[in-house]
């Protein structure tokens, strides 16, 4: 395991637990949202890469729709959870 990867896991369980699913439903959302944040993360850092290295405009471009994308995700699936939180 990388040590970017290592750090990762502790923070991944933490947000598990912080979600604090109370039902199945919710164990899938919460999971979810885990994941988009991982997702969410990976797009930033490659996006970071590609203007660290300088690349193109449309390098540049396509990474931050990247970015974007996944952005989108990850709020829509935090706000699965919370509706879903909302009516138990």
């Amino acid at each position: 395991m990388r040590p970017r990867q290592r750090k990762l896991v502790p923070r991944l369980e933490t947000m598990r637990v912080a979600l604090a699913p109370r039902n199945a439903l919710e164990v899938l959302l919460v999971e979810r949202v885990v994941l988009t944040w991982l997702a969410l993360d990976v797009c930033e850092t490659l996006y970071a890469g590609v203007l660290a290295r300088q690349h193109g405009i449309r390098e540049a471009d396509y990474a931050q729709r990247r970015v974007d994308a996944a952005q989108r995700r990850y709020l829509g699936s935090l706000a699965a959870l919370y509706r879903a939180q909302r009516q138990v």
